[in-house]
């Protein structure tokens, strides 16, 4: 069985990681690479993993260095034509890889986004389970509306609409885009799909095949504390201008708006 594609982990710890390296084994028809980018973790996470899982290798920082950066330590070591990012409380349903790649080759994309599940970590709040229920319905709407009006693609305003946990690259893509290592708390992933979205499509899948955990340290890859609201202040000065037109950007720009009033406390 050729393998295509390889799932990068970047961790500093182990919690919910077996769950997640046991969801990409468990893909049909598939065999994956597993890379973990161990970003400064004490002890490593390969003397706490072992060595049980054959298809997994580590990389290890000797410093906390932040999520974007072991991202982009990961892009550097991946010799497969495709590359996702995972984060290790998240998981890939057992269909992702096979329909995510076979559309990406059939429709000649670098790249290309589902629509994510998601589930809330025991102990998650009930006012904030109601408040990221309702955002997860509006996500995958605004996900929908772009696959209908744009030809099955991405919408450029619609980078903020995207997670690692539910793309597929093509690794050439994102040598070409690395990753900005100044963002370490929060908006990482949408700067990187906005600077792509400016010059590539991005294909949509509107099926569910991944797995989003929320759970109070989703954001724990870096130690660094600055608020995500000033990260969101930011990459939208920052990202192409042509990204910052549209109707679905709107909807984030009014996210970030009420977000320093309502989500900050």
């Amino acid at each position: 069985m050729i393998t295509k594609l390889t799932v990068v982990i970047p961790t500093n710890r182990t919690k919910y990681l077996d769950e997640a390296i046991n969801s990409i084994n468990g893909q049909h028809n598939f065999k994956c690479n597993i890379l973990i980018v161990d970003d400064g973790a004490t002890p490593s996470i390969e003397s706490q993993i072992g060595k049980q899982y054959p298809n997994l290798k580590y990389i290890k920082h000797s410093k906390n260095k932040g999520l974007p950066a072991s991202r982009n330590t990961g892009v550097k070591a991946v010799k497969t034509e495709f590359l996702v990012f995972l984060d290790c409380d998240d998981l890939l349903k057992p269909n992702f890889v096979q329909e995510m790649i076979s559309t990406c080759e059939k429709n000649n994309w670098q790249a290309c986004v589902c629509l994510p599940d998601f589930f809330f970590s025991h102990g998650f709040p009930i006012n904030r389970k109601i408040i990221f229920f309702l955002l997860s319905i509006i996500r995958d709407l605004l996900l929908l509306f772009s696959y209908i009006f744009n030809h099955k693609c991405l919408s450029r305003d619609g980078f903020f609409l995207v997670q690692s946990s539910h793309v597929i690259f093509k690794t050439a893509l994102l040598r070409r885009f690395p990753s900005d290592e100044s963002y370490l708390t929060a908006a990482n992933d949408w700067k990187l799909m906005a600077e792509i979205l400016a010059q590539e499509k991005v294909g949509i899948i509107p099926k569910k095949l991944s797995c989003y955990r929320y759970h109070y340290q989703s954001q724990s890859q870096s130690r660094n504390t600055v608020s995500k609201w000033v990260y969101y202040d930011r990459m939208l000065r920052e990202i192409p201008n042509v990204c910052q037109k549209g109707s679905l950007v709107n909807f984030f720009k009014m996210y970030n708006f009420l977000g320093h009033r309502l989500l900050s406390s």
